[in-house]
């Protein structure tokens, strides 16, 4: 997630604006995580979804990580 807020980052001053492809953030198909991005005007949040079966869909309280336009990471003590 932290590589593809760079890139989104990167997308918005090449642009003009953010992205909802998380390809063009450098996304790719992964056995552990599904990735997802939101967009709404100047804002954004990607987020990392544990996929079933996968070793990460078994983290209680951490299946889910998401990072925004601000930095902000939740749930936080995932980010640990």
């Amino acid at each position: 997630l932290l590589s593809a807020q760079l890139k989104q980052e990167e997308q918005r001053v090449t642009t003009g604006g953010y992205t909802t492809d998380f390809s063009l953030l450098g996304g790719a198909a992964s056995d552990y995580y599904s990735y997802s991005v939101t967009v709404d005007g100047l804002t954004y949040t990607l987020t990392a979804s544990a996929n079933s079966g996968s070793p990460q869909a078994l983290d209680t309280g951490c299946t889910s990580l998401s990072l925004n336009h601000q930095d902000a990471r939740t749930p936080a003590n995932c980010w640990n």
